[in-house]
Parts: C-alpha cells; structure tokens; sequence
C-alpha cells in the first residue's frame, strides 16, 4: 500500500509540472514601466508637513496622476504632487495634496493601522526587488495617521499582511491650499539587493473621499489598482545605499508574585530574548528564546458557530519576519500556520526554549528555513517544529515552490509534510484581463505512514482588482 501511495505522489507531481511548462510555453512578457529618479540631499529635512527645504525644490514633481474612480481614464480634479529625496540613511517622501475647498477635507482617523480608508487619503507601494510579487504598503491622511502591510502574490486588498510594521515616521497638516504630508523611510525597514544601483517597483494613489474619487500614478484602470505591481513605475538610486548596522535586540526581563486558589504563593521570573540581525540586505537571520507573548495585543474574542477551527492571526515578531516567504495556500488553508508553535490547543502559552529563522532572496529565489523548541508543559512533551520554504520567480509575475515541514516530540511522535505550489499570474489575459492559476500538491506521513494524506487543488481566477 506504501509503495502505490508512494507512486501516486510521483504521477501528480509529473502532471503538475507538465502543466506548467504548457503555461510557461504560452506565456506573454511584455513589460512598461515609468522612471523617477529622487535627487540626493545632503541638508537635513524636517518633518513638519510643510516641504519648503531647498531640497523639495531639486526634485522634479510627480503630478501625472489619473481617475480610476468615479471616472476612469479621466483627469483628476484636484492637483497631486509626489517629490522625493533621499541621503545616506533614508528615503523621503513629499506630497502635496491641493483641494480647492480644503474646509471640506475629511481626516477623523488618528489611531496608528487604523481605518483610514474613510478619510482623504495618500498611498504608495514599494516593491524594492521589483520582482512585481511582494512589497510594502503605506498608507497616510492629513493627520499623520498612518498605516502600513505587507503582501505577497496577491494584488486584492484582502492578500495584506496588516500585521507588518516598519519603522518610518510621517508628519501632515492640512493647509489653505489643500494638505501636505512628509514621509521618511529609513532604508534599514527595507530589504533590497546588494546591487550598485537600486530599481525599485514604486506607484501611488491618492483618494478624495467626499467625492469618492480614487486617483494613481499609474495602474489606474479598473481591472489594475495599486496593488497591481506590474503596473507600477520604477525608482531608479544610482549610488549606492548605506546598509549599516542591520540589528535589533529586544530582552525583557519580568518578576513578581503569582499565586493559585488553595495554593501557595510562587515568586516568578522571567526572561527572554528577541535578535533580528541583517547580514546582508537579502538575509535575515531571527533568533528568539524564551519568547515573550505579553508584548503583543491579546486576540480578540471570536464565538465560532461553525465546525471549522478559527485561525487567529499571527502577531509575534519572530515570525512576523519574512512570513511571507513560508506561506503556502491551498484555497483558504495555509499549510504552514505558525500559531500552532507556543499556543496549546486551549491558546495557553507554552514556553519556546528557543528558535532560529533565515530568510533570504537571491536572484529568483526566496528561501526560508526555521526551527523552533517548545518545552514541556501541561501534558504537551517537548517539541521540535522545523521548516524549509523555497520559491523560484518564474515569468513577470509567478513562481513555483516547494516547502518541507517536521514535527519531533518528546513522545517519539513525528509528522512530515511536503507540498509543491505554483501561481501563474498574468495581467495581459485577452489582451488587459487579470488571469490566475493556483495549483498545489501536497501530502502527510505520520509516525512513518503516508496512508490517504494527498490533497491536490488547482483555481482559475479571472477578475478585476477593485
């Protein structure tokens, strides 16, 4: 029965990259794209939303913007200004926001990843590998208030990582000519190549919300959005980026007293460390022991009336970092779910002795690999949980990957996973349609026997973005 089970997996397996060779054989690669190239500066800027450095003066001002909403391909009705700087250690961002009636300007959101989408609003996206498949999205209103994600392979709004937060700094006021905002980005809060120059996937998009018009750079038709990576311009560095010292510690140390019901009182210690540390701008190595689960929110309570388990999102740093290179889907199931590592079934805490993460893109390959020690606890044995993710950048906008995940307890209970994906994504289906395929194979061995474990998917999707 093993070996039939055994010679099934090879027979999908075949199938599946039979398949995409057909894809890969009628592919289209067409590629167009804007430039802009940010002007050095060596004088300081201050972050007053107001851009009156000389500095602002140099950079040539980005203002072609387009209608997507309500009117699509027309003109803007209110002016939009983008400049941008950069020296040794950050990227500046400038945006002049003009509105003819600035009384009526919308800006009630000033919580920090806070709904912004009701407001006036400015966006952007940064793809620094402009490998038009993953970046980071910000988001910022009059206010200052400001919001930022991740996403990766997925171009609809629900494809963001909110979870993700960088280090950057915004300061915006609202002025008799409409609202201004300026942004700096250090560049440590990105990863990008070690290449002398740096071309980076740029777009921005700003919204008008009393008229409900939403506005781009470029993607601006309905079936693009902003999002939509292989639509976007480029940012061109010519010279090349102060990587600096790519560290970030985090110890915490706790004490007190806790006592039980009909028990006695117990002193408590606690400590434990976080290391995020870049060794270059392509990899991150994560270390983390002893992790500390009381600096980060606490989960909101859920009433599940359905049969399915409830997936509550991941917040802990050590996984936050480069989690989307360990996703791997199959519809609306991800087959690496790191809440499962730490958190008993009942979402009690069990201690992680330690862990170690390295996340690395080169060339066409994202690579991740990471292992973690649970303790004893309650009943659960110690546990190892390691995993190894790796994509291949395929066409303009697809890869193919494979990922490898084991489970080691104390008892001698082990599971292993293995699965195969692949995404094609085109924007030029029928000439200017969105096209998508999902495929994956994937399958179990538990405790050395493989049984009825494979699952097979494959999705076609034609859609718009909006």
């Amino acid at each position: 029965m093993k070996k039939m089970d055994n010679v099934v997996m090879y027979s999908n397996i075949k199938k599946f990259l039979f398949f995409i060779l057909l894809i890969y054989i009628f592919s289209p690669m067409v590629i167009c794209e804007s430039q802009i190239r940010p002007v050095l500066t060596q004088s300081p800027i201050k972050l007053d939303g107001l851009l009156v450095e000389p500095a602002w003066e140099n950079a040539e001002p980005i203002n072609d913007f387009t209608q997507r909403e309500l009117s699509e391909g027309a003109s803007p009705t209110e002016k939009t200004e983008v400049r941008i700087l950069y020296d040794n250690n950050n990227l500046y961002i400038g945006v002049i926001c003009y509105d003819s009636e600035p009384e009526k300007i919308i800006h009630k959101e000033l919580k920090l990843d806070g709904n912004l989408k009701s407001d006036d609003m400015f966006a952007f996206v940064i793809d620094t590998y402009n490998d038009k498949r993953m970046g980071q999205y910000f988001e910022v209103n009059p206010n200052g208030a400001r919001f930022d994600a991740s996403f990766n392979n997925g171009v609809q709004i629900w494809s963001l990582n909110e979870e993700w937060d960088g280090i950057w700094d915004v300061y915006g006021r609202i002025t008799e000519y409409g609202w201004s905002v300026e942004i700096v980005i250090p560049f440590k809060t990105l990863r990008y190549p070690s290449t002398e120059t740096q071309v980076w996937g740029i777009n921005f998009m700003r919204i008008i919300q009393r008229k409900h018009e939403e506005v781009l750079w470029r993607g601006w038709k309905r079936n693009d959005g902003i999002f939509q990576l292989s639509k976007a311009g480029t940012l061109h560095i010519a010279e090349p980026l102060k990587k600096g010292l790519q560290l970030d510690v985090k110890p915490y140390i706790l004490t007190g007293v806790e006592r039980e019901l009909d028990s006695d009182s117990d002193e408590v210690f606690n400590y434990g460390l976080d290391v995020t540390y870049g060794l270059d701008s392509n990899t991150t190595l994560t270390l983390t022991t002893k992790t500390d689960f009381a600096q980060i929110e606490s989960d909101k309570e859920i009433i599940n009336l359905t049969r399915f388990n409830l997936r509550y999102p991941e917040k802990r740093d050590f996984f936050l970092e480069g989690a989307e290179t360990f996703s791997f889907t199959q519809g609306s199931s991800n087959l690496f779910y790191s809440r499962r590592i730490g958190i008993s079934p009942e979402r009690e805490e069990v201690p992680i002795l330690g862990g170690i993460k390295l996340t690395q893109k080169t060339g066409s390959f994202r690579i991740g690999i990471m292992s973690m020690q649970t303790d004893e606890k309650n009943g659960y044995p110690q546990t190892n949980y390691s995993a190894i993710r790796v994509k291949k950048d395929i066409f303009e906008q697809s890869y193919v990957g494979f990922i490898a995940t084991n489970l080691l307890d104390g008892k001698r209970h082990d599971n292993q996973l293995y699965g195969v994906d692949f995404k094609y994504r085109t924007d030029k289906f029928l000439t200017d349609k969105n096209f998508e395929v999902d495929a994956s194979v994937a399958g179990t061995v538990t405790d050395g026997k493989t049984g009825k474990s494979m699952a097979e998917r494959i999705t076609f999707l034609f859609f718009p973005t909006s």
